[in-house]
């Protein structure tokens, strides 16, 4: 049976927990990895070098069974073995749509992009051939050099925190948090560490109010003004999910 809990969770505490299979513990979360334009997550980062060699594996999330964020676990329910025999993919790198579909194809799972709708906010970069170039050239990849990747969607959310985020008027911070629906795993809410000008230090907004961002440049706009986040949308860490 899955447990989750109907309220929003947050990226930054996915990061602090262990992964635990069927038959023992993966590793503890290192990274996030997001649809760009869709705002959903794809899969979690776990460091296995413990026990099976290999520094990074990758969770999908439609396998967890439980998020316990006080106790800082993540149950799913497959075993160590299956995920120690998985296709190795270099989470130093951009993951290749050609990785995605042999991690796809090992565990059975379908492949989300044959499948889903795509967000309408402009990404900076993915205009004609550029959309190729842009995670490539992604904070985290920057000073390497490697052939040209052919999925561009995925982001790390290692990378991308920091990021400044900027309104209609001025700066409002930098990307601190992401909170998700722990049903789909769709990001609802972005967090930002605002610095001195709000009173609570964070706020936070939905995804739907960025119209622009770069990755490579690290930067969010949004269609919203400083006054529009005074003072009711103060950083709220648990949100319930009222959405069917």
């Amino acid at each position: 049976m899955v447990k989750l809990n109907p309220f929003l969770h947050s990226v930054e505490t996915c990061r602090a927990s262990r992964v635990l299979a069927k038959d023992g513990e993966i590793g503890k979360v290192t990274d996030v990895y997001l649809d760009g334009q869709t705002w959903i997550i794809r899969y979690l980062v776990a460091d296995a070098s413990e026990w099976c060699g290999r520094r990074s594996v990758l969770i999908a999330p439609h396998v967890v069974r439980s998020l316990d964020p006080k106790g800082h676990t993540i149950s799913v329910g497959i075993s160590r073995g299956r995920v120690a025999d998985s296709p190795i993919i270099d989470t130093h790198w951009p993951i290749s749509r050609a990785q995605e579909r042999a991690y796809c194809d090992y565990f059975g799972y379908s492949r989300y992009w044959q499948h889903e709708s795509r967000s309408s906010h402009r990404v900076v970069g993915q205009r004609e051939h550029d959309h190729l170039a842009h995670a490539f050239r992604s904070f985290a990849y920057r000073s390497r050099s490697a052939p040209m990747p052919d999925n561009a969607g995925l982001q790390s959310y290692r990378a991308a925190r920091g990021a400044e985020v900027r309104a209609g008027d001025g700066p409002l911070g930098r990307l601190d948090d992401l909170l998700f629906d722990p049903r789909t795993w769709t990001v609802r809410q972005v967090v930002v560490a605002s610095g001195n000008w709000h009173p609570a230090g964070r706020v936070q907004f939905a995804p739907d109010w960025i119209f622009e961002v770069s990755w490579a440049e690290r930067y969010l706009d949004v269609e919203l003004r400083r006054a529009d986040l005074l003072p009711s949308t103060s950083w709220k860490p648990e949100i319930a999910v009222t959405q069917p």
